[in-house]
């Protein structure tokens, strides 16, 4: 049998940085756990032949776009910074960002003493500092507004307004702005982090079916951290009316039970669980048992 040659192999480019570790936990939970030596950039997983390769997310949609079969994954700010949307392919969002796991806004920042109502209310000329120059550029050219722009490699922060008019940089959870006197002036794009592939990724079925594979996996990890499984007991009086207090993915599992009455498992979403276990409770059901979900996977995508 003719084994693969490297270069048929997959590469995996994994972000550091601060959203490297929430990324290694998802992939180690979702069954691949990477193996890496300690201060090295390139590591590897045992059920995939090829390599990860870990570097600043903010190179990672250039780095796809020169792979033959490569995956990767950053934020999709990123991925408009480098003007890379035509160039590769966006598999998934990932419900996950450095600390929450909501998106999170690009945004143009300026002081609360700033009196300004919009971005179109910045004057000609205005010096802004930046993580994002070329998402910047193009934005204010939109509005034909010529600015003076800056490249920062981060703290932008701290850069308003004694040496900048106006900021333009990731807000997650806005304690930092609180703590600099700032504010939002305007949101250029929201970000989220996403699994991208390079564009000739998917010219063979065999490396199709790996990265759908890898895929499903980590969706139904991110999905299975935001649900639980609910289990109860409930007699055939109270069945119908506790059925319809539970949420489910399609409809909830019912079995009869010896000696009668009904089990029915369900999956429910995290947040809302503690009110359906009250409600539940109050409407004839007993027994309840939650259980952690490690995956939901609900179907497989060609």
């Amino acid at each position: 049998m003719k084994k693969n040659s490297k270069k048929d192999n997959l590469k995996i480019f994994l972000p550091s940085g601060s959203i490297g570790d929430p990324t290694l936990i998802i992939f180690e939970e979702a069954g691949y756990k990477i193996k890496r030596e300690d201060r090295k950039n390139i590591g590897e997983i045992k059920s995939i032949p090829g390599e990860v390769i870990f570097m600043r997310p903010q190179h990672i949609p250039r780095a796809i776009e020169n792979e033959k079969f490569a995956i990767g994954i950053c934020g999709k700010d990123w991925v408009a910074e480098n003007d890379s949307l035509t160039k590769i392919k966006i598999l998934s969002e990932l419900s996950y960002s450095k600390v929450t796991n909501g998106k999170v806004k690009i945004a143009i920042l300026a002081s609360k003493d700033n009196t300004f109502q919009s971005a179109k209310d910045i004057k000609a000329g205005s010096r802004i500092i930046t993580e994002y120059p070329n998402l910047t550029r193009k934005y204010f050219e939109d509005l034909k507004i010529p600015v003076e722009i800056d490249f920062s490699h981060g703290n932008v922060e701290a850069m308003i307004p004694k040496y900048y008019d106006y900021g333009v940089t990731v807000v997650e959870t806005g304690k930092s702005l609180e703590a600099n006197n700032l504010k939002i002036a305007q949101v250029i794009m929201e970000s989220s982090t996403v699994l991208i592939a390079s564009k000739n990724s998917f010219s063979t079925k065999k490396k199709r079916d790996q990265i759908q594979e890898i895929k499903l996996n980590l969706c139904g990890t991110l999905e299975g951290r935001e649900n639980v499984m609910v289990l109860f007991n409930v007699s055939k009086k109270y069945k119908n009316k506790t059925i319809s207090l539970v949420p489910s993915l399609k409809s909830p599992t019912i079995s009869p039970i010896f000696g009668g009455g009904y089990a029915v498992n369900s999956v429910v979403q995290k947040r809302s669980v503690n009110e359906i276990i009250f409600s539940l409770l109050k409407n004839g059901a007993t027994d309840i048992v939650i259980c952690p979900i490690s995956k939901i996977i609900t179907s497989w995508e060609e």
